[in-house]
C-alpha cells in the first residue's frame, strides 16, 4: 500500500455502528482497517494519519463520513484520535 498515494480514502461503520475502519485505495489496492486496532499503535496511526492527510490535499475522494469525523484533511494540524 502506498500510503501517501492514495486515490480513496472512506470511513465506514461496520456492525451494528459499533465499530469503525478507514478504507484506503491506492491505484493497485485496496486495504479496510479497523480504526480500534489502528489507532492503538501511535506511531503506526500517525503514519496512516498523516498518508491520509497528504493524498486527501492532493487530491484523494473522501468521503463524506470521513470527512465529518476527521475535518482537516489539509497539513498543518496534529494527527487526531478517535475516541469513539
Amino acid at each position: 500500500m502506498r500510503i501517501y498515494e492514495l486515490t480513496s480514502i472512506n470511513y465506514v461503520g461496520r456492525g451494528s455502528g459499533t465499530s469503525f475502519a478507514v478504507v484506503l485505495k491506492d491505484r493497485e489496492r485496496s486495504v479496510e482497517l479497523p480504526l480500534h486496532i489502528v489507532q492503538a499503535n501511535k506511531q503506526l496511526w500517525d503514519l496512516v494519519y498523516l498518508g491520509m492527510r497528504y493524498s486527501a490535499t492532493n487530491g484523494a475522494e473522501v468521503n463524506r463520513a470521513m470527512r465529518s469525523q476527521f475535518p482537516d484533511p489539509a497539513p498543518g494540524g496534529a494527527p487526531r484520535q478517535n475516541n469513539s
